[in-house]
């Protein structure tokens, strides 16, 4: 977890003594199959402390999950990405942070290719799949999958009803929702992807090229999703009312299902 606070349009990351309880922690708790799942001390504590500033070309919206970052150890970078209103701000550096190789702001586009300043980006993740990264957005309207460096737009998926000529949809799974918001890799082959109308979109992602495809879509929530978090073969997401639902991969009938939900009062993040 990164702290960070916006100044002229650069990213500090500030040192920070934090007490919470994570989505993570309590995925730790599902996967050593704890008896209890309802009651969760708040003990853990973590210490980060500054690194050097960058400067972005654009400023930082005050949004939930707002940095992502990307570590590649091929070319020895480090990519940071942040969004504002219609616009993903990606800058690349060194791994020691000495030079700043690349930075670029990606709009947020509309199916006929052109860019929307109308359309706001609710969150950008930097996914790291054993084969490949891609820059995923989750958008009003629709979802869009960029390369890692989010030069070319790979895939874009539609929130509006399928009566609508706009994007793409899946004949058999019937999607409508306002926005798209919380954004988690799954099992090295999958991205899941939470909406406004508490569904999860499972998408199944190629090591190579761009036929990425909606394989299904998980009902347990009825508030908007907040947050998704993976490890290993579960899957937590949490909602804005604060409710948790622990999901599970099922290897042999290869099907995602429910293990435990947990009410939490207030929304998860």
């Amino acid at each position: 977890m990164f702290y960070m606070r916006r100044h002229r349009s650069q990213i500090f990351f500030n040192s920070v003594r934090w007490r919470y309880v994570s989505i993570t922690k309590l995925l730790n708790f599902c996967e050593k199959k704890s008896a209890d799942f309802t009651v969760f001390s708040e003990e853990k504590i973590v210490m980060y402390s500054r690194e050097k500033s960058l400067c972005m070309k654009g400023s930082t919206s005050a949004l939930g999950h707002n940095l992502s970052v990307l570590k590649d150890t091929e070319k020895s970078t480090v990519s940071y990405g942040v969004v504002h209103k219609s616009v993903a701000n990606v800058v690349t550096v060194a791994a020691d942070g000495s030079n700043i190789l690349m930075q670029r702001q990606v709009v947020v586009k509309e199916p006929t290719g052109h860019g929307s300043s109308s359309t706001m980006v609710m969150q950008m993740k930097y996914c790291d799949y054993p084969s490949r990264s891609l820059m995923v957005m989750a958008c009003q309207r629709g979802i869009q999958v960029y390369d890692a460096d989010g030069s070319v737009m790979l895939y874009w998926h539609s929130l509006v009803p399928p009566s609508s000529d706009e994007g793409e949809c899946t004949p058999n799974i019937q999607v409508s929702a306002s926005f798209a918001r919380g954004i988690s890799t799954f099992q090295d082959c999958m991205l899941c992807i939470g909406t406004d109308s508490g569904n999860i979109l499972i998408f199944d992602v190629p090591t190579r090229g761009a036929n990425i495809v909606l394989r299904e879509m998980l009902k347990g929530h009825t508030a908007p999703i907040s947050c998704l978090f993976n490890k290993e073969d579960l899957l937590g997401s949490g909602d804005d009312s604060g409710k948790v639902v622990v999901w599970q991969h099922d290897v042999d009938s290869n099907s995602i299902q429910v293990l435990t939900t947990i009410d939490i009062q207030g929304c998860v993040i």
